[in-house]
Order: C-alpha cells, then structure tokens, then sequence
C-alpha cells in the first residue's frame, strides 16, 4: 500500500500532483536542498512534508515520482540510485516483501488445512 509519496520536482506541475494526493490522504514528501525560493514556495503551497536529505526522502518514500524537466532527468535518476545504494533502501525492501509473501502464504496453507479438517468432519 503506498502512503508516502515523494515528489521531486515540486515546480509548477509537481505541486499541483502533490496537492491532489494530499487531497486524497497521501502523505506527499519532498527534499529542498539546492532548490529555489519559487519551488519551496510552490512546496508549502502544495503541502509537502519537507525532509532535511535526499537519501531520507528516498528511505521514507513508497513511490518516487519524477516531475522534472527531461534534461534533469538523468542527475535525478543517478542520485537516486546512489541514495538507494546507501541506504539500502532496496534491500529492505525485498526483504520486507519476501516476508509478506512468506506470511500470505502460510496463511493461505493454515486455511487450506482448517478446510481440510472441516471437510473431513462433515
């Protein structure tokens, strides 16, 4: 389930995607480290949660949303990585979702078997 967005950029499109979300119970995030005046303003106006870093906007975040300029792109997406890399963001993940799956797995068989045992009562 995602719950916390992070937008970056939180410029003239950006707010306005984080404000809907907001509208919509998201908790929107964003980072403005480096960034101008004008975006932190449109930040406030949109109502973003700011974090201090890159990399705790990265560990925080259940979907990173890319709303930049295409020539941008590309910076954003190796800064990205490495705040992944270096937190281990990814790794937790997996890891969290492996247990998940494991978890509605044995649940699936523990109700298998309560069937079975019904069934075999009747």
């Amino acid at each position: 389930m995602i719950n916390t967005v992070a937008i970056m950029s939180p410029g003239d499109m950006g707010h306005s995607v984080g404000l809907e979300l907001k509208n919509h119970g998201i908790d929107v995030i964003t980072c403005l480290d480096g960034r101008s005046e004008r975006t932190k303003l449109l930040a406030s106006q949109g109502g973003f949660r700011v974090v201090e870093t890159f990399d705790e906007m990265v560990v925080e975040a259940d979907l990173l949303l890319s709303i930049m300029v295409p020539s941008n792109a590309k910076q954003f997406a190796i800064q990205v990585s490495k705040s992944i890399e270096s937190t281990n963001t990814l790794q937790e993940s997996l890891e969290n979702e492996k247990q998940r799956i494991n978890d509605d797995r044995v649940k699936e068989a523990q109700q298998e078997l309560e069937n079975q045992k019904q069934t075999w009562r009747e």
